[in-house]
C-alpha cells in the first residue's frame, strides 16, 4: 500500500471511529427499498455491528435478504459543501450473532463502551438481536474527483476511481 493510499485508509476509519450511526438500505421480500439506521461499533476488516429490533422493517429484511448497503456519512455540519460530503458506502452481508457466543459477549460489550446504559436495557430485551454486517466492498468518497473503491479480504485494499459513470456505463 502506497503512503497516499494509506492516508485514504487512514481517513476513511477516522470517518468510521468519529460516526455512532450508520444510514443502511435493505429490501423487501418484494424488492421495496427500505431505508432506516442503525447505532453502530466497527470491528475489524470493516465489519459493522448492529444491535436490531426483530420488530424493525429492516430486520425482517434482513431475515428475507441478507445483502445490505451501509453508509457512514459526515455531519452535515461539518461538511463545507453538501454535494461532496465524506461517506464509506458499503456493499454487505449481514450474519446474526447468536446470544450466549464470545463474539456477541464481546461486541455487547463494546456496545456498552460506546453507548452507555441503555445497552443493557436493550439486551433484556428478546426481540433484539446482534448483526454483523460484513463488507464484500465499498467507495470512500472524500470530495469531487476522489473516490476511492474499497475492497479485498481485509477491506485494506484501495484504488483511485476515475470515473465511476464511465465503468458502469457499457457505451462510454
Amino acid at each position: 500500500m502506497t503512503d497516499s493510499e494509506q492516508d485514504i485508509r487512514q481517513e476513511l476509519l477516522s470517518l468510521v471511529e468519529q460516526r455512532l450511526s450508520l444510514e443502511l438500505a435493505t429490501a423487501s421480500e418484494t424488492n421495496i427499498p427500505c431505508a432506516s439506521y442503525a447505532p453502530y461499533v466497527c470491528g475489524e476488516n470493516l465489519r459493522l455491528y448492529v444491535f436490531l429490533s426483530d420488530l424493525a422493517k429492516h430486520t425482517v429484511n434482513i431475515r428475507i435478504n441478507p445483502h445490505v448497503s451501509a453508509m457512514i456519512i459526515e455531519d452535515e455540519s461539518n461538511s463545507p459543501n453538501l454535494f461532496a460530503r465524506n461517506r464509506l458506502v458499503l456493499e454487505c452481508k449481514a450474519e446474526k450473532i447468536n446470544r450466549g457466543t464470545e463474539e456477541f459477549d464481546q461486541r455487547i460489550g463494546l456496545y456498552k463502551e460506546r453507548f452507555g446504559a441503555i445497552v443493557d436495557t436493550l439486551v433484556q430485551l428478546a426481540d433484539f438481536n446482534l448483526y454483523v454486517l460484513i463488507p464484500d466492498q465499498g467507495v470512500f468518497v472524500k470530495g469531487f474527483g476522489q473516490a476511492y473503491q474499497i475492497s479485498g479480504d481485509l477491506m485494506s485494499e484501495v484504488k483511485h476511481i476515475t470515473n465511476p459513470a464511465r465503468q458502469t456505463d457499457p457505451e462510454n
